[in-house]
């Protein structure tokens, strides 16, 4: 489904609200993409995040930093959000997750992100700045 996104930058957009969840998102497909995720980065910038393609569980082994974690379906229908997640923890699995997204602390709270709420990726050219 998601395929095809990964080569170019992307937005994620709340459908249900017109709200940007985050102006930049890689996703992660390869294998080594998804295994070692935020593993080692110093930070995850404002309005950036990572969308994990085949997933419904997470850990934050050497992630240095708290993070929101979205667990959406294949279509990223929203089914659980775990807030402000610290690092080395485990959070999932979640049942029928099959992508998750990875925001800044604070983030899901800080738009107003709802369970059951739809999300849509976009390209850059496709969406204008907010």
């Amino acid at each position: 489904m998601l395929r095809d996104a990964s080569q170019r930058p992307q937005r994620l957009v709340i459908e249900d609200t017109g709200r940007l969840l985050a102006e930049h998102v890689d996703v992660a497909v390869r294998l080594r993409q998804r295994v070692f995720g935020l593993m080692g980065r110093r930070e995850l910038p404002p309005s950036h995040g990572l969308l994990v393609e085949r997933c419904a569980a997470i850990h934050t082994a050497f992630v240095r930093f708290r993070i929101d974690v979205v667990f959406c379906t294949q279509r990223l229908r929203v089914l659980h959000i775990a807030d402000s997640v610290p690092p080395f923890r485990i959070r999932g699995p979640v049942w029928r997750a099959k992508t998750v997204i990875e925001l800044p602390a604070g983030t899901c709270r800080e738009v107003g992100l709802r369970v059951g709420h739809r999300l849509k990726l976009r390209s850059v050219r496709e969406t204008p700045a907010p």
